[in-house]
């Protein structure tokens, strides 16, 4: 028979091993508001769901202090039009800020916002991600386990 603390610790490392990431690349919503009214905010998440960042054909795999990263971007287009923009862009230890002097920014055009994050669907509608619900779940099995 097992104690309560044996269940327990069980039930813990099972949560933490169903949520431990095998060096799986990060995972970014890939979308613009102009091609796609569902991108725009508010977000309505579509399948296939966000995709994996892959490294530009440019520049090799695990490039050394070049990692991904999700962006979210707002951009005024002209008077009238804004668009959103969610991809994966990768940047380097040197050149962390992907939204300041963003490149690609069609001419005539500026920011009006952006931000970029680094946790998998991060650039979505910032539902718990599975490590907010690894923590809750562990704090909620030690709690019941010291209250035992």
């Amino acid at each position: 028979m097992l104690s309560t603390w044996q269940l327990g610790g069980s039930c813990l490392l099972l949560i933490l091993l169903v949520n431990i990431h095998n060096g799986s690349a990060l995972r970014c919503w890939t979308c613009t508001s102009d091609t796609n009214p569902d991108c725009n905010d508010p977000f309505e998440e579509t399948s296939p769901g966000p995709i994996a960042c892959i490294p530009p054909r440019t520049q090799p795999d695990k490039m050394p202090g070049l990692y991904p990263v999700c962006t979210k971007a707002r951009i005024h287009v002209n008077e009238l039009e804004s668009v959103v923009i969610r991809q994966c862009e990768w940047v380097s230890d040197s050149y962390p800020n992907i939204c300041e002097n963003h490149p690609g920014l069609p001419q005539h055009s500026h920011m009006e916002f952006c931000e970029s994050c680094r946790g998998d669907g991060c650039n979505g509608v910032g539902l718990p991600t599975a490590s907010t619900w690894t923590i809750t779940a562990a704090s909620i099995i030690l709690t019941l386990l010291v209250m035992l």
